[in-house]
């Protein structure tokens, strides 16, 4: 209705079923539609990295399929759509003002796994569509806040392959209405960088974050002791900030790096790595 572009597909709702079993044969059966083709992505309506996603390719594994809905009885609806080419994954990170004034702070670029599990996000984020994504975003935004919602939003974009045009094209993946994964990293970014702007310094223009990080240390004591000099300290021209340090006790840490250029905050996620 607001003209932003989807990925072909249908939803599929609890509500329309009469019982467990016939709204998992209707996920099912949806699947079997729309998977012609490349593939197939189901994804649940209440998810988080990926959690609720399944992949499916042709001819679809039904008993595989029927088995990872059953799992999921929480789930109140699923999006059922043809699996298109990853060229990128924009995420747009906005904010509604209690007065239902939209801004848009910044666009990062998720990383994505082939499983299309996302694991971090980097900026800048270079793209022809600029100008669409800044105007579909704010579209959506104002839909939202007209509807009462205020605070942080995130808005995931796809840009793929038209399968039918063979051109470039721009859709809307999935709204986030609420603190999202590149929330923490832009705004550590931006704070760092106030911080830097008040002392003189230049600005470290680039950021990037890494939450499936797997380490051996289990304290943020025993890590900061291994990262040393990769540690962002002020003054310095670039580093590494770890969130999400309870993950610690679990073997797994949270990172956004901060650097002068993308090779170079390439540079020392591959050193943090080294040091894990």
């Amino acid at each position: 209705a607001l003209g932003v572009p989807i990925a072909p597909g249908e939803a599929v709702q609890r509500s329309e079923a009469p019982s467990a079993a016939a709204f998992t044969d209707a996920v099912i059966a949806a699947a079997a539609r729309q998977v012609r083709g490349a593939g197939a992505l189901i994804r649940g309506c209440w998810a988080l990295a990926g959690s609720d996603t399944y992949v499916a390719t042709a001819p679809l594994d039904q008993p595989t399929l029927r088995r990872w809905l059953e799992a999921r009885p929480h789930q109140d609806a699923y999006l059922v759509e043809q699996l298109l080419p990853v060229v990128a994954s924009p995420n747009v990170q906005l904010w509604v003002e209690r007065d239902a004034t939209v801004h848009i702070n910044l666009t990062s670029n998720q990383r994505l796994t082939p499983g299309l599990a996302h694991v971090g996000n980097c900026y800048p984020h270079q793209t022809r569509f600029a100008a669409e994504l800044r105007s579909a975003a704010t579209a959506m935004g104002r839909w939202l806040a007209d509807r009462g919602f205020r605070g942080p939003l995130g808005m995931d974009f796809l840009e793929t392959i038209d399968p039918i045009t063979a051109r470039p094209a721009l859709l809307l993946a999935e709204v986030n209405a609420r603190f999202n994964a590149a929330s923490y990293a832009a705004g550590a970014w931006e704070a760092v960088n106030r911080r830097r702007q008040r002392a003189g310094q230049p600005v470290l223009p680039v950021w990037i974050s890494n939450k499936r990080l797997p380490t051996r240390h289990r304290s943020f004591q025993a890590l900061a002791r291994a990262l040393g000099d990769l540690l962002y300290a002020d003054g310095s021209s670039g580093g590494a900030i770890p969130y999400h340090t309870a993950m610690l006790l679990h073997g797994n840490v949270t990172i956004v790096i901060l650097g002068q250029n993308s090779a170079h905050a390439a540079a020392i996620e591959a050193a943090i790595m080294g040091r894990l």
